[in-house]
């Protein structure tokens, strides 16, 4: 069965995701419950996806063009988001691309099913303006800030660099100290709000 009960009470298909499915309280429970790197990380360090997506929104903001970059901030907080009403959760990267499913009436790889349910997603959420942020191929902010705080999330949290040396790793000045789940949650919802009320 390709249903999951959500955080709200809802279920919802996650292989044919409509609007009504999308809750944005159910996104940022879900991510404030899975951990970064697969699980590859010190017991005394659960560092979620919801705190991970904060920080490649607030890199994004402070990196992008002035005219623009609420809306890059706003895809970068939600650039995961499809990880959470999917009952393949958070698929390592190098996977992505050779693993296949049937979902919205096709065989797809994970890529492919992870941009058409962030597409419903933005759409449900009335951000659908800011999906070519994060579609963009050439010169990706929202790609390369999610490559920067992979690099510095490892570094921080692992003890070692896991990319290329040309990524930088940013200071950690407690942003990258774990939260517990409950505050991950709050400070993904804070983020959005303070996005959309701008």
């Amino acid at each position: 069965m390709n249903y999951i009960n959500t955080y709200t009470g809802k279920q919802i298909n996650s292989f044919d995701l409509k609007p009504e499915d999308v809750c944005l309280e159910d996104i940022a429970h879900s991510l404030s419950l899975k951990v970064r790197f697969g699980g590859h990380l010190h017991y005394n360090n659960f560092y979620s996806i919801a705190q991970h997506s904060v920080r490649v929104s607030e890199y994004c903001y402070k990196n992008a063009r002035r005219s623009c970059r609420k809306d890059i901030a706003l895809a970068g907080l939600l650039h995961d988001a499809s990880e959470a009403l999917s009952v393949l959760g958070d698929v390592c990267k190098p996977l992505k691309h050779f693993i296949s499913v049937f979902a919205y009436g096709r065989m797809m790889n994970v890529c492919e099913f992870e941009d058409k349910s962030a597409e419903i997603i933005f759409k449900a959420l009335k951000v659908e303006r800011c999906l070519d942020y994060l579609f963009c191929e050439d010169d990706n902010i929202i790609h390369f800030a999610d490559k920067v705080m992979c690099q510095t999330e490892s570094m921080w949290l692992r003890g070692y660099p896991c990319l290329d040396k040309g990524i930088p790793i940013l200071k950690n000045n407690g942003e990258f100290d774990p939260l517990i789940s409950e505050n991950a949650y709050h400070l993904f919802m804070n983020r959005w709000t303070l996005l959309t009320n701008e």
